[in-house]
């Protein structure tokens, strides 16, 4: 079990926690587009928008979401589950900052294009901006900003 609290696990570990951390930030993410949802429903209604305009509501709520899902993300990362890197504290943030925000531009773009391509439900452009934006934020964490 300690092998779960040591920042220098091995890369497997570090993927788990990764992981779940990861489930955490989605759903913060996630209950905030759905409460978004559930307040606005009519802006990420099919029937009413056009797919250009829902792809532009979609990407609104994704962004409204990922902000706090990304300050989550950092201090779960930070606290359990990769090593401290190189950086001081306040550019090792703004590194951060700036891979959640090339994962977003990511996300948004594999969204929009699945809704507009595939005609796809705004839920399924949700989906798609989790699943490109998380690969992305792994690959550049592990190797950018938490690197010894």
């Amino acid at each position: 079990m300690t092998i779960f609290l040591d920042r220098n696990a091995p890369t497997w570990v570090q993927i788990l926690k990764y992981t779940f951390f990861g489930f955490v930030s989605a759903f913060v993410m996630f209950g905030i587009i759905l409460v978004l949802k559930l307040i606005f429903p009519s802006y990420v209604d099919c029937e009413i928008w056009d797919r250009e305009t829902l792809a532009l509501h979609t990407n609104i709520f994704n962004t409204l979401g990922f902000v706090p899902s990304c300050l989550v993300s950092y201090y779960t990362n930070k606290l359990f589950v990769f090593a401290p890197g190189k950086h001081n504290a306040w550019l090792e943030f703004l590194m951060f900052a700036a891979i959640c925000s090339v994962s977003y531009v990511g996300g948004c773009i594999g969204s929009s294009w699945v809704v507009q391509s595939f005609h796809a439900p705004s839920l399924v452009g949700n989906i798609a901006f989790g699943f490109s934006s998380a690969v992305i934020n792994y690959v550049c964490r592990k190797f950018f900003i938490f690197k010894n």
